[in-house]
């Protein structure tokens, strides 16, 4: 079963993927390829008018239509020189993140969390509102947060497939604050950062 990722004049073997429910590509990985494919699809999800690729996924029976961010993703790349193909090529295995899922600078704006190794995206979560928010938010509120969140339809499940971690996007100005004191009110967190037991 494989996953691929194609322009008009480019196809790439996927890795892994994950796209809002509207195809916005929030992190892709890509096989280890000729740095000529992997900078025609990167090229396209970084235009600042939207280019639409087309991503087939065999495991999932599902084709659809995906676009990037329109700016710079956070780039990651390893050298995979037993795959290199012909003319000195130096195949790349490449990871593109958006910035938004690593260090959103405000809630005023939309962001993403992953699960990380050893991290729950509730944590995750936690530890963004904990950064960036004006206000205090403890770590121990993370399951509590993200669960409110999703009930609220503040936060959203991300489509993955692959070796993609699971992942929500977050809408811009959600209203913590009330969030925050209606848990503690009904006491489902507590002022030591541990939920209580419901």
């Amino acid at each position: 079963m494989t996953i691929r990722i194609s322009n008009a004049s480019a196809s790439a073997l996927v890795r892994s993927y994950a796209h809002t429910e509207e195809g916005l590509l929030v992190w892709l990985e890509l096989a280890p390829l000729h740095p000529k494919i992997t900078g025609a699809i990167w090229a396209d999800l970084v235009k600042n008018h939207r280019a639409y690729l087309q991503l087939e996924d065999e495991e999932k029976g599902v084709g659809k239509v995906v676009y990037g961010l329109g700016h710079a993703y956070t780039r990651l790349e390893m050298d995979a020189p037993a795959l290199a193909v012909g003319h000195n090529a130096r195949a790349k295995l490449t990871r593109l993140i958006a910035p938004e899922a690593i260090r959103p600078n405000s809630l005023d704006a939309l962001f993403y969390v992953f699960s990380w190794p050893g991290l729950a995206p509730e944590t995750v979560l936690a530890a963004t509102l904990e950064k960036v928010a004006p206000y205090p938010v403890q770590i121990g509120w993370g399951a509590y947060l993200l669960a409110e969140a999703v009930e609220r339809g503040h936060a959203i499940p991300l489509v993955t497939s692959g070796a993609a971690f699971p992942g929500y996007e977050i809408e811009a100005a959600v209203n913590w604050p009330d969030i925050i004191s209606q848990g503690l009110r009904s006491s489902r967190i507590t002022l030591n950062g541990k939920p209580t037991e419901n």
